[in-house]
């Protein structure tokens, strides 16, 4: 488990509404693995539907933290395994979002999306497929 890029992950501060660090993070990662990505602008969905008979794995960006929890994610550590700190972590879906990224680096034809905004009512995705439309390729 690369506990590094976990914590990185729990370390960005993602309200809902206010998740382009984390956005920027998942393009910069996938631009890292060579992975190809697109960006839907309306909705701001991170995806990739292209790869024929593969799953679709999906997270979402944004998390139940308030200001005062973000602040406190620098505190958190890992030490033998285990995670210590203070405050909301974001682990839903923080978690996810590492998982994918994790996978995406054995498995880089993967289909994924990670969609914006679903802790306030699943902004992201109710918009995302309104926008896209072929699913074709995911099993």
């Amino acid at each position: 488990m690369d506990e590094k890029l976990l914590l990185e992950i729990f370390h960005i501060p993602a309200m809902s509404k206010q998740e382009d660090d984390m956005a920027r993070f998942i393009m910069a990662k996938l631009t890292e693995l060579n992975v190809p990505f697109f960006l839907e602008e309306k909705s701001g969905t991170i995806y990739n539907l292209s790869n024929k008979n593969r799953p679709l794995l999906a997270a979402h960006t944004d998390t139940v933290q308030k200001n005062l929890d973000a602040l406190l994610t620098k505190y958190i550590k890992i030490k033998n395994g285990v995670l210590s700190g203070y405050g909301v972590i974001g682990g839903d879906d923080k978690c996810g979002i590492f998982i994918i990224l994790e996978l995406l680096k054995k498995y880089p034809d993967l289909n994924f999306a990670f969609f914006p905004s679903e802790e306030i009512g699943c902004v992201g995705s109710r918009e995302f497929v309104k926008h896209v439309t072929d699913f074709s390729n995911v099993p």
